[in-house]
């Protein structure tokens, strides 16, 4: 991944040599989910914090990430597509994952058919043109109802912010 136009170091490597060696070494704390990126060159879903509420859903604190249009969204692991919904703007649909996390992915160009299965890396869909929270992105919602019980949610934020407590953070924890 490079550093965008407009930045200072514009063009250069996001990773030097020292971050690229300590990413390959990296190796998720026992009892943890082996959850992936979602946008190439990104975090991983366990590193990322979760910056506010899912619009009208409940359970599901979401990050954003993919900041432009057409840019491909990857499974965070094992998945199957349950349902579908709206975005508004774009398609949506709610998936769960081999460790059973539920998802719901949004502002996308297409959702794959309920059932459908897709490995951990593949492929789902790409971000749609608009310009809701700053332009195009991909918003994933994360639900531990699966995990924790009937009514409880990871921590988060909910203006937009960071507040430094990761998924992977909060999973390790456990249940508050």
């Amino acid at each position: 991944m490079k550093i965008p136009k407009g930045l200072a170091h514009a063009g250069e490597d996001t990773f030097d040599q020292t971050a690229v060696d300590l990413y390959k070494k990296y190796v998720p704390p026992a009892g943890l989910p082996d959850l992936g990126y979602i946008v190439k060159g990104s975090k991983s879903v366990l590193d990322q914090d979760l910056t506010h509420d899912t619009s009208g859903l409940l359970y599901y604190p979401a990050f954003d990430d993919g900041f432009a249009q057409g840019v491909s969204v990857y499974a965070p692991e094992d998945i199957t597509v349950t349902q579908q919904s709206s975005a508004n703007p774009g398609d949506a649909f709610y998936a769960t994952g081999k460790s059973k996390l539920k998802y719901w992915f949004g502002h996308l160009d297409r959702s794959p058919a309920n059932g459908a299965k897709f490995a951990k890396g593949a492929f789902l869909a790409k971000t749609c043109a608009n310009n809701v929270g700053g332009g195009p992105h991909v918003h994933l919602g994360v639900n531990v109802e699966g995990l924790w019980g009937t009514g409880k949610q990871l921590y988060h934020s909910t203006n937009y912010t960071h507040n430094g407590y990761t998924i992977g953070e909060q999973l390790a924890d456990g249940p508050p």
